[in-house]
Order: C-alpha cells, then sequence, then structure tokens
C-alpha cells in the first residue's frame, strides 16, 4: 500500500505537469489559430492588391500599345491625304488635257475632211503655236504615288515583355534583409537658413532651395566638408522640386502651373502641365513611369482648408489621368497633400499635413483612386504629446519608405504597406530636426536648419 501510495503521489503530479503543459500548448495553439486567421485576411489582402496590380499594368501597357497605334495610323493617315490630294490635283489636270486632246482631234478631223487649203493652212499654224508651249506626257512621275509609308512591325519577345510588363516573384525565395545600418559620412553648411527642397542629380551634385528663398543653388559635396557652388537660379517662390530623364528641373511655384528649368539653356518657361483653378504646392514626384504626381489645393492660405485638395496624376502630354480627392463616402481624402514620393512599383506615397502645425500622416493611395494604408506613427515615439511631424519621405530601392519626423528627430522606416520595420533617431547621428531627405544609390542627403547631412545606409 505504501508503494502505490507513493506511485499515485508520482504519478499525479507528472498529471498536473501535463496538465500545465497542456494548457501553456492550449495558449500557443490559440494564439497560433488568431495568428493564422490574421495571415489569411492579409494574403488574400496581397493578393487582391498584386493582381489589382497586374490588371492596373495591363491596362498602362494597352494604353501605352494604343498610344503608338494611333501615332501610327495618324502618321500613315497624313501620307495618304498628302497623296491623295496630289493625285486629285494630276487627276483634274490629265482629265482637263484629256478633254482639250480630244477637241484638237475633232479640230484635225475637220480640217481634213474640209478639203480647203486655207483652212488646213490655219490649223496646221495655230497647231505649231500649241506644240510649242505643249510639255511632254510622262508616266514616270506617277511612281511617287507609290511612296505611301510602310509598317514595318517590331520584333516582340516573351523575355522582352517580362522585362518591361513585370514578374511575380517568390518572396520566401528572396534573401532575408539585414538589419538597417546608418552611417553618418559627412556635414556640410549652407547659406539657407532652412533646406526644405533638395534634389540629386546624376553626377551626385545637388539642387537646394527653401520655400522663402528667391533662388535655388546647384551644389556639388567634397569630401572634406566643403561646398562648392555649380550654379545659381534666380526664381522666387519654390516649394518643391523634380528632376525629369532629360535632366531639366520641374518647379512647384505655388501657382496653377508647374515651371522647367532647362539647365542647357539656363531658361525657365511655364509648361503646359496645369491644375487650374487650383494651384500645386510642395507635393511633386514622378518621372519614373512616364507620369508626373503634383499634389493642388485652392488659392490662399493653407489652413483652414476653404477648397479641394487633390492629388493628381498627369501623362507626359499634360493630360490628368488619376484625380486622387474624394473617398466612397464623397469625404476628402487629404487635408493637404504636403510631400509625394513614388517606389518601383509606382505606388505612389503621400504626406497628409493635418493642422497649421503640420502634425500629419503618411498615406498610400491605390491605382483605383483611393487609400490601401495610413501610417499615424510609432506607439514608442509617437502620442498625444509628440505627433507625427513628416517633413518629407523618399522610397528605397528596396521599395521600402523612409519618412523624416521633423520635431521629434526620427527617421521613420516603413515597409510598402507602411508598417514601420526600423527607426533610427537622428540625434544619435548629431541631426536635430530633418526637413528634407533625398536618396541615391549610396547616400541618404539629409536637408537641416543651415545644414546638409550625407548617412550612408545599407539594409532599408
Amino acid at each position: 500500500m505504501i508503494e502505490i501510495s507513493k506511485g499515485f503521489k508520482v504519478a499525479m503530479e507528472v498529471l498536473r505537469d501535463l496538465h500545465a503543459s497542456t494548457d501553456e500548448d492550449l495558449t500557443k495553439l490559440k494564439t497560433k489559430r488568431v495568428t493564422l486567421q490574421s495571415l489569411k485576411t492579409e494574403v488574400h489582402s496581397r493578393y487582391s492588391e498584386e493582381k489589382q496590380g497586374i490588371l492596373q499594368q495591363e491596362k498602362v501597357f494597352y494604353e501605352l500599345v494604343h498610344k503608338q497605334s494611333e501615332k501610327l495610323l495618324t502618321t500613315l493617315d497624313e501620307g495618304l491625304n498628302k497623296i491623295t490630294i496630289s493625285m486629285q490635283a494630276n487627276e483634274n489636270q490629265t482629265n482637263k488635257d484629256y478633254k482639250a486632246a480630244e477637241s484638237r482631234k475633232q479640230i484635225f478631223q475637220d480640217a481634213i475632211d474640209s478639203n480647203n487649203v486655207q483652212k488646213v493652212f490655219n490649223t496646221v499654224g495655230k497647231e505649231n503655236t500649241y506644240i510649242a508651249k505643249k510639255t511632254e506626257i510622262s508616266l514616270e512621275d506617277l511612281t511617287k504615288y507609290k511612296s505611301l509609308h510602310k509598317f514595318v512591325p517590331g520584333c516582340i519577345e516573351q523575355e522582352a515583355i517580362s522585362t518591361f510588363y513585370g514578374t511575380v516573384v517568390d518572396i520566401a525565395a528572396q534573401p532575408i534583409p539585414q538589419e538597417p545600418q546608418f552611417k553618418l559620412l559627412n556635414q556640410y553648411s549652407s547659406i539657407y537658413p532652412q533646406i526644405q527642397c533638395i534634389i540629386c542629380c546624376p553626377d551626385r551634385s545637388l539642387w537646394i532651395s527653401n520655400f522663402g528663398s528667391k533662388e535655388m543653388q546647384n551644389i556639388s559635396l567634397l569630401s572634406d566638408g566643403l561646398i562648392i557652388k555649380k550654379g545659381t537660379v534666380n526664381v522666387s517662390d519654390v516649394a518643391g522640386i523634380q528632376l525629369s530623364n532629360s535632366g531639366d528641373l520641374f518647379l512647384s511655384r505655388q501657382r496653377s502651373n508647374l515651371y522647367i528649368y532647362h539647365p542647357k539653356t539656363g531658361k525657365i518657361v511655364k509648361s503646359k502641365f496645369t491644375v487650374a483653378p487650383l494651384i500645386t504646392n510642395s507635393a511633386i514626384s514622378g518621372f519614373e513611369n512616364n507620369k508626373i504626381i503634383v499634389g493642388a489645393r485652392e488659392d490662399g492660405t493653407a489652413f483652414p482648408p476653404k477648397g479641394p485638395r487633390k492629388v493628381i496624376v498627369m501623362n507626359m502630354e499634360g493630360g490628368h489621368e488619376i484625380t486622387y480627392y474624394l473617398d466612397n463616402e464623397s469625404k476628402p481624402l487629404f487635408t493637404l497633400p504636403y510631400r509625394i514620393t513614388t517606389d518601383n512599383n509606382n505606388d505612389i506615397y503621400v504626406i497628409d499635413a493635418l493642422n497649421d502645425n503640420y502634425e500629419g500622416r503618411v498615406i498610400k493611395l491605390n491605382p483605383r483612386g483611393g487609400v490601401s494604408h495610413v501610417y499615424m506613427g510609432h506607439p514608442e515615439i509617437n502620442d498625444s504629446d509628440n505627433p507625427l511631424i513628416p517633413a518629407d519621405l523618399k522610397s528605397t530601392p528596396f521599395n521600402n519608405v523612409i519618412v523624416a519626423d521633423d520635431e521629434n528627430g526620427i527617421l521613420h522606416i516603413l515597409d510598402n504597406n507602411l508598417q514601420c520595420i526600423h527607426f533610427i533617431r537622428t540625434k544619435e547621428l548629431g541631426i536635430a530636426s530633418p526637413l528634407s531627405i533625398e536618396i541615391d544609390n549610396k547616400s541618404i542627403f539629409i536637408g537641416c536648419d543651415g545644414e546638409i547631412f550625407e548617412v550612408n545606409f545599407s539594409g532599408v
């Protein structure tokens, strides 16, 4: 009995341990079940988004192909019209000459049939005068009408289509991204009290300006922290700068039309890109897919809003392709679209300023004219006392988005679903308030109060 009692106690202890272990397993399984449900929803949501991206790309390809077809048909029509007009004129003259020849033939026949000496001599004399003025009838000049334009079809291969159209990539097979790293490389002083516009050129020179300046500068940064001024352009009210594929600068000057600065000629011209009757502001991006994207608002003070606030996608002819304005409930999507960037997938990200303190949020737009994701800040950083104040944003080569949180001195690293995957306190780099950012393949250039910082980055 004593041995049975001891064995019973041991068995009870084992059962209690198993009970506790099962409790722990149930908790984990419950968490796993909830996580699986969440992942299922997320996967289906991502599937819908990726499917929409493929269908949108199909639409873009169709529009481009249709546009090229229209261009070729217009060229063909113009060539046909030119030849038709010339042929009609030639045909009319030929008919006229034919009738004249028939008339002369009849005159000759009448003279022959008359057997009258005087009439014969008169007819021959008149004909000699005609022969002196007569031009040679030639059929060789008709060969020019065979020179109608010929269509030469291009060679379309599957690999070429995949390159331009895109492919579906297995994310699970992609290499695991490394931990984001940031390292200060250099610090430069500027004449501007605040650097709110900064654009990097292919030669790694920078165009800089601020909202209140009456000029913008092109500068080169040297490794010893010095700046070489390459040029100055006298222009006022520059709220946004975007570099085009041709090297021209598109300027948002808070007017209805964008302006273009041509570095080769040094001239600034008013462009055909317009948002009238609204005006453009500091939100401008584009050219990755031959589109330019601008923020637009009514003229006057930015706050409080007194008119429509829009983001407009324009093609290179100036036509409005998509206008982001109202949601499905006819409510405004934006308070003030303040900055814009796009990623390699041509997704559009917008800083929406909510009040005159420029507290704001980051919005990802979908191709259907609505919003797909919103970022309001990180819970460890942003709260009611320290709201997100996004001053600028740029996409990275890996389709992440870096957001400069001005007042809080933070760079938020967001994925393409606007989930914060990392953040860095800029004070750790010696940077107080990031006002503007620009990215090339090697560095992040951060514009601040009177200074530019060059920061090396990786894993972003």
